[in-house]
């Protein structure tokens, strides 16, 4: 039985890039994460919920931002091009569509591209701006977490330094060994047992929001 995985070196939503080896790597874009942590190879997954249903809740400037990747580009991925189009025509044009979730200009010309994104890679040839649309919380959120730990032969639970703390997305996908054990759900996010290499090795629970920042603030 065949397995689509991307059409491509990388699976869905992953971005190819030839290392000085000509070896390729794979990488997730902003506010996507690897669907199986253990197959750097495979697909990506959105961080977020993105389509027209959910644009219709709230207005797009509140939901999304859109992070600018040079040259890249997912070349399967088309449904509407324009020409001659300048670089912020293209932004906003892919910004308030809803089918949208990126893109591309090059030339004076405008690749709008729907999901899921396949075929994705780095090309210093293309000389090319990508407009990748995330939601605002799979960014700003992911920033924020509460951290508790329990002392060895004490029942009571401590808060760690006793405010938030703050730490890259890279640490906190090895500190829950890609966010792989669940211990709950919340509306606004899900909280996954770690363990946060400082010290003996703290016990750690990591809230992940998907949401916009204004909402995180009620669920907390």
């Amino acid at each position: 039985m065949g397995v689509d995985s991307g059409l491509g070196v990388c699976g869905y939503y992953s971005i190819c890039t030839l290392k000085d080896d000509k070896r390729p790597t794979c990488e997730c874009p902003t506010g996507y994460s690897l669907l199986d942590s253990n197959g750097p190879y495979g697909n990506c997954k959105p961080d977020f919920i993105q389509g027209c249903e959910e644009d219709e809740l709230s207005p797009t400037k509140d939901i999304y931002e859109v992070q600018v990747l040079i040259n890249t580009d997912w070349r399967t991925s088309d449904y509407m091009w324009f020409y001659p189009f300048t670089a912020d025509g293209c932004n906003e044009s892919c910004f308030s569509d809803c089918l949208c979730a990126v893109a591309i200009f090059r030339a004076e010309t405008c690749w709008k591209k729907k999901l899921p994104l396949s075929n994705g890679r780095v090309d210093i040839t293309l000389n090319s701006q990508a407009f990748i649309k995330v939601r605002k919380g799979a960014i700003v959120c992911l920033g924020f977490f509460f951290i508790y730990w329990k002392k060895h032969g004490k029942s009571n639970q401590h808060v760690l330094d006793s405010n938030l703390g703050s730490f890259s997305y890279e640490e906190l996908a090895e500190a829950t060994n890609g966010f792989n054990e669940e211990l709950g759900k919340g509306a606004f996010g899900v909280v996954y047992k770690g363990i946060l290499q400082i010290g003996s090795g703290v016990q750690v629970a990591v809230k992940k929001l998907n949401c916009v920042m204004q909402d995180c603030d009620q669920e907390f």
